[in-house]
């Protein structure tokens, strides 16, 4: 069964989206590291069990001049015009063998070279976070529909480190639901029928696709994280 695994969240300035969203929630945060291969940098907040939100900025010029000059403009061309925007949501399969069934009944190609060992997630700590997707971001962002990861070692998902203490005031206890556009039936065609609409906690709003709120459990209650999504 798939789950709901974490979320994107573009912005020009990754620290001051990212001291905007702990401010407005309470959630904590902490330093996610680099991406080196990309040239994004990413701070974290985590929101409860193996669930988080990362948010990204481009930070190292030869990395935006190449983007520049590659087919994967479009989507940042479409981020950027926000200064902070929804641009991934995606979700999680407990096994590759999951992850390559639900590839063969959607169509989809599994991608073992973005996040390979040498341009995957550089932690500060050291460790590298290695994942396999289904589809490609890159594919499936810019359409503003969901891909799917395997995590090899759920041991460095990004979901189990702590904030930095100091950074929140309220403990995150998983999503209560999120809002996304489109239909329930473009969801479930978009997966070729392999997961339903009702096994995850998702609301349609009928607009553009693409995510445009995310609501937390914590012990004060839901709290609500809602940004402009990629194809408003």
């Amino acid at each position: 069964m798939l789950q709901l695994d974490h979320f994107a969240l573009f912005s020009h300035n990754l620290y001051r989206a990212t001291f905007n969203v702990s401010q407005e929630t309470g959630l904590g945060n902490y330093d996610g590291g680099f991406f080196p291969n990309y040239g994004i940098g990413i701070k974290v907040v985590p929101l409860g069990p193996d669930l988080f939100l990362e948010i990204e900025s481009l930070i190292e010029y030869s990395a935006i001049k190449r983007l520049v000059e590659s087919d994967e403009i479009t989507l940042y061309t479409k981020a950027l015009a926000h200064p902070e925007v929804f641009y991934g949501w995606c979700f999680r399969t407990d096994t590759r063998e999951e992850l390559d069934e639900l590839a063969r009944v959607a169509g989809f190609t599994v991608d073992e070279v973005a996040l390979n060992e040498e341009k995957c997630q550089q932690m500060m700590t050291g460790e590298k976070v290695v994942v396999v997707a289904a589809p490609r971001a890159r594919d499936a962002w810019p359409l503003g529909m969901p891909n799917v990861y395997f995590w090899p070692d759920m041991s460095k998902h990004d979901g189990r480190f702590p904030a930095t203490a100091g950074t929140g005031t309220v403990t995150p206890a998983g999503v209560a639901w999120i809002e996304v556009g489109g239909s329930a039936e473009d969801f479930e065609a978009w997966f070729g029928g392999y997961t339903k609409a009702s096994d995850h906690p998702i609301r349609f709003n009928g607009k553009s696709h693409g995510l445009y709120a995310i609501a937390v459990k914590t012990e004060a209650g839901e709290v609500v994280i809602r940004r402009p999504s990629l194809n408003e």
